[in-house]
């Protein structure tokens, strides 16, 4: 794979895979459906990556959660909405009316188990406001309305929540919320790492898009930044070390995020229940060698740059691919909340020890937490604090 590659620039092999996993991907061209000053939308040409894993659809299911299990029985390529990518362009306030062609464009990623870019809205505004360029909201793979919307209602994965809390002992901070990402993640754990490999090649093709003038009012040769949240860092840090050509596309600024996979703390009514987390860690942590000997088609997408990147992030016992160095090149800027219980500031301490790379660290009353890092019941020292954190943004990404 190579993104974004630069005339006279060396860069890392392209992607090299067995043919039966990405057969398809070879023949699905990525096509610009639509670009407006408002809003990018295209067909995705990369569901080739994703998982082959179906459901069983044998074992029965209480009546109350037949609904929810059946919403979530599709093969991962098979799942028309996620083949489809929206991304949302949020203007600065002063060029609202249009007209202005910009020599500079920010990419905003959001978190893990989004649904709606509601409180992002405010976030890229204040981006672009900053640092007078547009920001365009990038949805990963099976997130935002890239999923069906069963998936997302409350009444329909109520039942999935019930089931898992009755079928599986001890079960913690299971919700209506998190049913479909933590079944679907117990199911078949490599989905994490094969549903972030089509939203890095997304992410490149919307890089590549921006670079060459195809979005009305963003100059070709735009320059680029990119702000991520919470596993939003995760997916800039994986792609960026994982392809030159997209590392020096543009600087990246990391928002409550940055740690090892290993190191995160993701239990949470939002994000993901306590078994889903544990079945990542036993696949990707503890017995990632022996996943990969029963998956060939898994091991060959390991075996190449991208998956490299995502192992040297997932742990730092799996081989670091010159993680270091790589953070040294004052290119990332970290930042996130001194009391951060998902991603700990220690362990984000711990990952950039010895690489330049200075977290700030934002105090805030405890109402302001990972899921809602700037709520408005954290009182006057809210506002501050936010106009702090994207006055640093724009400043790294573009001063």
């Amino acid at each position: 794979m190579r993104f974004l590659a630069r005339e006279g620039t060396a860069t890392r092999a392209p992607i090299s895979v067995s043919k039966t996993r990405v057969e398809d991907d070879m023949v699905q061209a990525t096509r610009f459906i639509s670009a407006t000053e408002t809003s990018i939308s295209w067909e995705s040409g990369h569901s080739g990556f994703l998982s082959s894993y179906v459901g069983d659809q044998k074992r029965d299911h209480e009546s109350f959660a037949a609904e929810g299990f059946a919403a979530l029985a599709l093969a991962d390529r098979e799942i028309a909405e996620n083949r489809r990518v929206n991304c949302p362009i949020v203007r600065p306030a002063a060029s609202f009316a249009g007209g202005a062609s910009f020599d500079r464009v920010c990419v905003l990623i959001h978190g893990l188990n989004e649904r709606s870019w509601d409180k992002y809205v405010s976030w890229a505004q204040a981006i672009a406001d900053r640092a007078l360029c547009p920001v365009v909201l990038f949805p990963i793979a099976f997130h935002m309305d890239r999923s069906p919307a069963a998936w997302a209602d409350f009444g329909i994965m109520r039942g999935v929540s019930k089931e898992r809390n009755a079928r599986i002992g001890g079960l913690k901070q299971s919700s209506m919320a998190n049913a479909a990402i933590s079944e679907r993640l117990d199911e078949a754990p490599g989905r994490f790492f094969l549903s972030g490999l089509m939203a890095a090649h997304d992410l490149g093709d919307l890089a590549r898009s921006l670079k060459e003038g195809e979005v009305p009012g963003i100059s070709a040769g735009a320059r680029l930044g990119f702000f991520g949240y919470s596993i939003g860092t995760y997916l800039l840090q994986c792609l960026s070390l994982a392809d030159e050509g997209f590392a020096l596309a543009g600087k990246r600024f990391l928002f409550c995020g940055g740690p090892f996979l290993s190191a995160m703390r993701p239990v949470s009514k939002y994000i993901m229940d306590s078994k889903a987390h544990e079945r990542l860690l036993d696949f990707w942590v503890y017995a990632l060698a022996d996943e990969l000997r029963k998956d060939a088609e898994l091991a060959a997408l390991i075996d190449t740059p991208e998956g490299r990147a995502y192992c040297a992030m997932v742990d730092p016992r799996h081989p670091q691919m010159g993680r270091k160095e790589f953070f040294s090149n004052g290119e990332t800027q970290v930042a996130s909340l001194s009391g951060d219980d998902v991603m700990p500031r220690q362990a984000i301490l711990d990952f950039f020890e010895g690489t330049g790379v200075r977290p700030l660290f934002i105090d805030l009353p405890p109402v302001c937490t990972h899921i809602a890092p700037f709520n408005p019941l954290g009182g006057e020292e809210v506002s501050p604090a936010f106009d702090r954190l994207f006055s640093e943004a724009a400043e790294h990404l573009f001063g």
